[in-house]
């Protein structure tokens, strides 16, 4: 028998062994990792009422801050600034961010004998909550 021929078998054997090993561990590999997954995620017909964030009792307020306060157009120290606040200036909170660190405000302001009425987002814990005083008759 010639030595070729002999590490030719073993060659091609071992080789066809290798093959088929190979494909029968991507097999089981593919058919095991299916059950590895995360299922989705279960929705249930009262999940949009807990991400709704419940609105606060609008109350009056004035501005603490004594060095001037931005009014911004978005809940953000990025977004606009429309005014600048002075100290002591009467507005009315009515709204706070879900991450509780802006107040919505509304408030009207006086420039040239004309009343513009506003609205934007202030900063928490600029204000002072004024109490209102119903014997001012």
């Amino acid at each position: 028998m010639n030595w070729s021929k002999i590490a030719q078998l073993i060659l091609g054997v071992f080789l066809g062994l290798a093959l088929i090993t190979g494909v029968i561990t991507l097999a089981g590999y593919l058919y095991v990792s299916q059950f590895s997954k995360a299922p989705p995620k279960p929705t249930f017909p009262n999940d949009e009422k807990a991400a709704v964030t419940p609105k606060i009792a609008a109350y009056n307020a004035t501005v603490s801050y004594q060095n001037g306060l931005f009014l911004r157009s978005a809940p953000s120290t990025d977004a606009k600034a429309i005014t600048v606040l002075d100290f002591r200036q009467p507005l009315r909170v009515v709204d706070v961010s879900s991450d509780k660190k802006w107040q919505k405000v509304e408030l009207e302001l006086e420039k040239d004998d004309k009343t513009q009425s506003l609205a934007g987002w202030i900063g928490v814990d600029n204000i002072k909550r004024v109490e209102s005083d119903s014997s001012d008759e």
